[in-house]
């Protein structure tokens, strides 16, 4: 796994409670919130998502568990 698929693209830290928008794009939670204040697409695709996404984010902790160590 190298650091495009560990870190966030918006913070460029290591994903914090990762999330995946429908594109299948992942970024930390937070990050994605704060971007869809302003504009509810991806910062990857700018493929449209639904603000009802915050509702029930799709939360992709099993790819990720060996970062919670």
């Amino acid at each position: 796994m190298g650091p495009e698929d560990t870190d966030c693209s918006i913070c460029l830290q290591r994903f914090v409670h990762p999330a995946q928008l429908p594109c299948g794009h992942v970024f930390c939670f937070l990050c994605i919130k704060g971007c869809a204040f302003h504009r509810r697409r991806c910062p990857i695709c700018r493929q449209q998502f639904s603000i009802r996404f915050f509702d029930d984010p799709k939360l992709v902790l099993g790819k990720f568990a060996c970062l919670l160590s």
